[in-house]
């Protein structure tokens, strides 16, 4: 294996608990690695970890208050309790976001990519994941993460949203990377797509341009199912193909 100390690129890429280990130690490992090799950049790619912001009962959505319906997010609950885990163990969490705020919310992937990692890292999501829907449902899981994505666009992250229904762990298969968002003229008077693609890119793709291209993402690197975007003079709608 090549040493690690003399590289251009790391790339850390995990998908699910794995990427919430990515989003946890990516600062940790870029500062590593850059003792020992100041010219090296470590780049960070975070895949089905993205859960929704924590939602207002009531006012959200897709926040759910079922257990206990006590006033507090689930998530919430399940992110406070994951704390207190970690806590127990002595495990690792991300330290400017321990510094400031030093509670829950550093297990909270959204609260990390937004707000604390500051290495270059690109995120991954389903929007109807399988699994991590199952505490709110498809449709209210869909909602958060539409509303994630919204603010990942306006932070400058990039991202891959399929609405495939996986939860996907990292693999070399080649259906994982094949999922593919297609760009095509969007009828919102029918809710039917026409017309030819316009722009298509599959999460093989989209990987590559952020490893290529950062830290300046082009267009299509904040692609997600139901996206519609104006291109060429009218609206456009980013759909989902799943192998």
């Amino acid at each position: 294996m090549p040493d690690i100390d003399l590289a251009a690129t790391v790339l850390f890429a995990s998908e699910s608990a794995g990427g919430a280990g990515v989003s946890h130690n990516l600062d940790w490992l870029r500062d590593t690695l850059s003792s020992n090799n100041p010219g090296v950049t470590v780049l960070g790619s975070i895949g089905a970890d993205l859960k929704p912001a924590i939602g207002v009962p009531v006012v959200d959505p897709w926040s759910v208050d079922v257990m206990p319906a006590d006033g507090v997010d689930d998530m919430q609950a399940g992110l406070m309790s994951n704390f207190l885990q970690i806590q127990q163990i002595n495990g690792f969490l991300d330290v400017s976001c321990m510094t400031a705020l030093g509670d829950w919310r550093c297990t909270h992937t959204y609260q990390l990519v937004l707000d604390h990692i500051t290495a270059a890292h690109f995120v991954k999501q389903d929007m109807t994941d399988n699994l991590l829907s199952a505490i709110y449902g498809p449709v209210a899981f869909h909602a958060g993460v539409t509303s994630a994505f919204a603010d990942l666009e306006a932070a400058g992250i990039p991202f891959f949203g399929p609405n495939c229904g996986d939860h996907e762990t990292l693999t070399n298969s080649p259906l994982h990377y094949s999922h593919t968002l297609r760009l095509r003229r969007w009828n919102a008077v029918a809710g039917v797509p026409f017309g030819p693609i316009r722009r298509r890119v599959s999460y093989n793709q989209a990987l590559w341009n952020f490893y290529l291209h950062h830290p300046a993402p082009r267009p299509e690197d904040f692609a997600y199912s139901g996206k519609i975007d104006v291109f060429g003079g009218g609206d456009h709608i980013w759909l989902s193909s799943c192998p």
